[in-house]
């Protein structure tokens, strides 16, 4: 199943939109920030949406929700 639509729960957005912001102004990517390992593979869009279609972030959401 795809994740690939932005959340549509604001609140959880902003969260995210500003975790990626502090972790692109501290380490030059933006690492999502759910994840604690700082790896390219952990770069937003990470590996598990990539890979799986599922954002622990919560970033992307199912479409057909």
């Amino acid at each position: 199943m795809n994740y690939t639509q932005i959340n549509t729960d604001f609140e959880q957005v902003r969260k995210v939109i500003n975790g990626l912001e502090s972790n692109f102004n501290k380490y030059g990517f933006p690492y999502c920030p759910c994840k604690i390992k700082k790896i390219d593979s952990n770069i937003c869009p990470c590996e598990d949406l990539r890979t799986t279609g599922k954002c622990v972030c919560k970033l992307f959401s199912n479409p057909s929700n």
